[in-house]
């Protein structure tokens, strides 16, 4: 159901192409920057040209337009889902631009961000896998530029790659049979295929890699903890509308039930909350551990979906209702608090980063509890989820209080205020639309319902006590493993090539104690001196005397 007030309610004639210009208008503003008379207008409109996409997020009627000359038939769509996600992005990038508008002054940097913006715009609108994939690259690749060469910018661009081949793959295998390449024809074929184990992986692992999930967030948390303030709206923006909404858009919920599958996406939803948190408590800065929160919240998400898809078609469109409101809130309030840790002001960063936590912890619940984990057959996985979450974002807000200060400027922290309002405000829009799923609470028994808010608020406390108990605990890199890996394998090269170093060395003394012996043997001569020896009447008696008493002992020797 659509809770935003549209074009189409008010009686206008809808105009089906409008969304395209969300990410078209980046994209025309870029390409006036070759021009040298108009670089000027143009680097004053760079840090607004989100907005466009923020009036057609709230004004424009759903839509469904084909384009079959752009790439191998693109479907522009503009639904329930993608509304809620292209206001969020728009208020995102409209922060960061607002944030970096004195130094978008250089045409090439304001380029990067033009096209980054346009691929993150275009991003909600897909309605085909292919033109996901290709608003994802042109998302991700000027990203990668903009974080000026950071470890987390090298990792994003080599997960990039690989998660594009396992979707590219995955899109062979659900095409094969004939089936469209719009969402609505893919999540079909997954439904009927014989080899959905493989391909759920594949789906999984692609979107995830890019969702920042657990086993496969090393670029997200490199690139919170090392980005510059504004890249930090923008990178959190990627990490909602590149990897879990696709997830919402390809699982088959309500169309099959997979208890298995289901079973197994929650232990991966519980297993990735708890590292999380054991990585995040580790870490030295409040933002790194507000980018573990971040992956925690996705790996709820997937212990969400999982749960759907063991559920009927009823509970699964409750999911699908409210997927999209919850990871739009959640988005705002990351990048709120992400952008409040790094306040000059410690009042600022004590109202601003606890007050985000509270969002995102009750956009989490709400949402767990609206997809049907509070009813009597929920799974105490998702309950764990959830705990996790807000274990991280209770240490992560004692973090941010305790740090001495932050050099960023004011302009930040007014963003993060603003960021947190605009979730507030999505927040009241989203309730209506949610009314009458909240209703169905009353049917619940109380203990079910009781059970997650139970666990968000020990998760809270237990993350609040941890975050201030947990100072003499040695500090984590961000990226983790990745970033230990990395390291094992430079000492273990370095041990190599000191290995062959020496081995060349020994080497070299060899062939030259060789070469002097070879002298020595030449310059005496030996065979000429062994020749001579055993021309003499004495040895060779004494030689026959020996082969003699050998041949005598062998006769002598019993058979």
């Amino acid at each position: 159901m659509n809770a935003w007030p549209v074009v189409g309610d008010l009686g206008l004639e809808p105009m089906a192409w409008l969304p395209g210009l969300a990410p078209l208008w980046p994209l025309l503003l870029a390409a006036a920057l070759v021009p040298a008379a108009l670089r000027a207008p143009v680097l004053r409109l760079a840090p607004w040209a989100a907005l466009p996409a923020l009036l057609i997020a709230v004004l424009a009627p759903q839509t469904l337009q084909p384009l079959p000359w752009l790439l191998l038939g693109t479907t522009l769509q503009l639904d329930d889902a993608g509304r809620w996600l292209l206001a969020a992005l728009s208020l995102l990038w409209l922060a960061a631009g607002w944030i970096v508008a004195e130094r978008l002054r250089s045409p090439r940097r304001a380029a990067g961000f033009l096209v980054a913006m346009s691929g993150g715009l275009w991003l909600p609108l897909t309605g085909d896998l292919p033109s996901a994939l290709a608003a994802s690259t042109l998302a991700a690749y000027p990203l990668y530029g903009l974080l000026a060469g950071l470890h987390g910018g090298r990792v994003l661009l080599v997960s990039v790659v690989i998660a594009d081949l396992l979707i590219l793959e995955a899109l062979l295998l659900l095409a094969k049979d004939g089936a469209g390449l719009d969402f609505a024809s893919l999540r079909a074929a997954l439904a009927q295929t014989h080899e959905r184990n493989f391909l759920l992986a594949l789906v999984l692992i692609g979107f995830g890699a890019k969702a920042g999930a657990m086993g496969l967030h090393y670029w997200l948390a490199s690139a919170v903890a090392g980005a510059r303030a504004w890249l930090l709206a923008p990178l959190v923006g990627f990490v909602t509308a590149a990897g879990a909404l696709f997830w919402l858009r390809l699982l088959p919920l309500g169309d099959v039930q997979w208890p298995a599958v289901a079973a197994l996406m929650q232990w991966l939803a519980l297993a990735g909350g708890g590292w999380a948190v054991l990585a995040g408590l580790l870490q030295a800065t409040p933002r790194a551990s507000l980018a573990y929160a971040l992956s925690a919240l996705t790996m709820l998400w997937l212990g969400l979906l999982g749960l759907s898809l063991g559920r009927s078609a009823e509970a699964a469109a409750g999911m699908s209702a409210v997927f999209p409101p919850a990871l739009a809130l959640t988005g705002l309030a990351m990048a709120s608090a992400l952008l409040g840790s790094l306040a000059p002001a410690r009042a600022a960063r004590a109202v601003l980063v606890p007050l985000s936590a509270l969002l995102i912890s009750v956009t989490a619940l709400a949402a767990a509890l609206l997809a049907g984990a509070g009813a009597g057959d929920a799974r105490w996985l998702v309950l764990g989820a959830i705990a996790c979450v807000g274990v991280l974002l209770g240490a992560s807000a004692v973090a941010a209080v305790r740090v001495d200060g932050a050099s960023e400027a004011n302009r930040e922290t007014l963003a993060a205020a603003a960021l947190l309002a605009a979730g507030c405000v999505m927040a009241a829009f989203a309730s209506p639309a949610l009314s009458p799923m909240l209703a169905s609470l009353d049917e619940w028994r109380l203990d079910s319902v009781a059970a997650l808010p139970a666990a968000l608020l020990a998760g809270l406390v237990g993350g609040a006590i941890a975050g201030l108990a947990s100072a003499w605990l040695p500090r984590a890199p961000a990226g983790d493993l990745l970033v230990a890996l990395e390291r094992t394998v430079s000492l273990l090269v370095a041990a190599w090539e000191r290995f062959g170093a020496a081995l060349e060395r020994r080497r070299d003394r060899l062939y030259r104690s060789a070469g002097q012996a070879r002298v020595v043997v030449a310059r005496n001569h030996p065979a000429s001196a062994i020749e001579a020896l055993l021309r003499r009447w004495s040895t060779a008696t004494l030689l026959l005397l020996l082969a003699a008493a050998a041949a005598a002992l062998l006769l002598a020797s019993p058979s």
